[in-house]
């Protein structure tokens, strides 16, 4: 639950995550053993990395292409000094965009605007720097003083005419300021002021036109391909050593966000092992080619499986989505001969629920071990919740429910962030205090920021439990991402469409939905009978 911002209007490089806000962790836990195997201390700390360091992680990946571009240009010729950008400039864009911050959220303070979307000073500093340099090397001012690099990447997305008509309008722009200064241009016609907006929206494209392409193009390595457990990342060859980057992300690292990290590094431990004894486990050479399969139908689409990964699965890196990844495709084929017909019909009410769109009408009480306001853990935050949760189910018990309205009024402590000053109010994900409405499954995910990550780590969630099982009526408490949260289901409706197994690719659908659900109970019991050292 995040303010979101438009500062990528402004450095348009990468839009803000969305996680709370830094309380440092003491440690990262000490040891951590699974069946006798200790998890190395480096491999700990790579993965705190890619739990805490989204932004950090993209930056350095793109500083490296953008000093690649720059060293191939001084060779070829260019002199370095155009390159470099000045402390004024940097001033000049940092002051922008925490002004933009101050003018959307004018009763939050900017900084912890830049906190609750898990930056932190010096890496916002750093990412305008990286904004500077990234438009002197790729895109000044001037289009036709752009790279080739630059002109290959925008054609490919907008075409071959694109950039000469570009080029053609600066011409004209060049030819109205000579007119001007010649005293051509009439007293009574003065230009027009410039469009600022609807130039950095420009600008922002031809950013993200050019990044898309650059990444494409590059080689980027994760621990999933291989990388030494000190490596956190690798592009085109340059190794990135994982206490770089670390230094840049121990204010993110929570109590919380170190717990659920250590619980993965166990859990996918521990699915490895059984997956090896059972010599299920793929290896590297058969990994690569299901996963560039599984990749290859979204990177001829706009939703690349990157973002499908981390924005709507929620796995907090590529490389974690990678390592779930193979575990699933690992455990797939070692349940092959059970994804038959029966069990799959058998499954079909669920899966129909699910993919068929049925819609639940739910409320929900949410007794925070979070200050929401603010996005940092309460000291003793989770005794606190689940007291209070114990308190507010005891007054429901009381009348019976009756009181519902009334006790989610005084109890529950959902938070939606303000609109930006300026924009519509086109967010469709608001909590409304827990009254959430009537949803379908994935939209219930959201409402209460659960996730197909959060459901593999912790064993099971809150929504599956209400989506597919609660009846109509009052359950709970239940420990949930933030606190304890008693939930009311009021209605349901029917699936908008029914499976059928004949038809391929619904098939396919429902065998996806199956294989993830008895993956996730498998993990869980996997990790709930193995001797685990080290975890909470």
């Amino acid at each position: 639950m995040s303010i979101r911002t438009l500062i990528a209007a402004t450095l348009a490089l990468s839009g803000l995550a969305a996680f709370v806000a830094p309380a440092s962790a003491q440690d990262l836990g000490g040891p951590l053993k699974v069946n006798g195997k200790e998890i190395p201390l480096s491999v700990i700390k790579r993965e705190m990395v890619y739990a805490a360091g989204a932004q950090a992680i993209e930056t350095k990946k793109l500083d490296l292409i953008i000093l690649e571009e720059i060293d191939r240009r001084v060779a070829a010729g260019e002199d370095r000094a155009k390159f470099e950008i000045t402390a004024e400039e940097q001033e000049a864009l940092l002051t922008q965009a925490l002004q933009q911050i101050r003018d959307q959220y004018p009763t939050f303070d900017a900084m912890s605007v830049i906190e609750r979307n898990g930056m932190t000073k010096r890496m916002l500093e750093g990412q305008v720097a990286q904004t500077l340099r990234f438009d002197k090397v790729f895109l000044p001012d001037d289009p036709r003083q752009w790279p080739t690099t630059t002109t290959d990447a925008i054609t490919e997305s907008a075409g071959d005419d694109f950039i000469a008509k570009l080029r053609e309008s600066q011409d004209e722009k060049d030819r109205k300021a000579k007119e001007a200064a010649a005293g051509a241009t009439p007293e009574s016609a003065p230009a027009p002021a410039p469009d600022l907006k609807g130039e950095q929206m420009f600008k922002m494209i031809m950013r993200k036109m050019v990044m898309q392409s650059l990444f494409d193009k590059s080689v980027i390595k994760f621990a999933s391909n291989g990388l030494p457990d000190d490596v956190v990342l690798q592009v085109n060859s340059k190794d990135v050593k994982t206490d770089e980057l670390f230094d840049l992300i121990t204010t993110n690292l929570t109590d919380e966000r170190v717990r659920q990290t250590r619980l993965w590094l166990a859990k996918i431990e521990a699915c490895k092992q059984e997956l090896q004894r059972q010599k299920m486990w793929l290896s590297d050479e058969e990994f690569t080619k299901v996963f560039q399969e599984h990749k290859a139908p979204y990177d001829q689409s706009p939703f690349k499986l990157e973002v499908i990964a981390t924005g709507f699965k929620r796995f907090p890196s590529m490389d974690a989505y990678m390592t779930y990844f193979r575990v699933l495709e690992s455990y797939k084929r070692m349940i092959q001969p059970e994804i038959n017909d029966e069990n799959l019909t058998k499954h079909l009410t669920r899966a129909n629920k699910l993919l068929g769109l049925a819609r639940c009408n739910v409320q929900m009480i949410l007794c925070s071990a979070m200050d929401m306001s603010t996005g940092k853990w309460r000291p003793d935050g989770w005794e606190y919740a689940k007291n209070r949760a114990l308190e507010a189910s005891k007054l429901l018990a009381e009348k019976n429910g009756e009181n519902w309205d009334e006790v989610l009024e005084s109890y529950s402590e959902f938070w939606d962030p303000p609109i930006p000053v300026g924009q519509p109010n086109l967010n469709n994900n608001l909590r409304n205090k827990g009254r959430i409405g009537l949803v379908n499954r994935n939209e219930m995910l959201q409402r209460i920021d659960e996730s197909d990550f959060s459901m593999f780590v912790e064993g099971a969630g809150i929504v599956d439990y209400v989506f597919f099982d609660q009846g109509e009526g009052i359950d709970g408490p239940f420990k949930g991402p933030y606190g304890y949260y008693i939930t009311r289901v009021v209605s349901r409706t029917q699936p908008t469409k029914e499976f059928s197994l004949a038809e391929p690719t619904q098939r396919d659908l429902v065998v996806q939905d199956y294989v993830s659900m008895r993956v996730n109970a498998w993990a869980q019991d996997l990790l709930e009978n193995a001797k685990v050292e080290g975890l909470q």
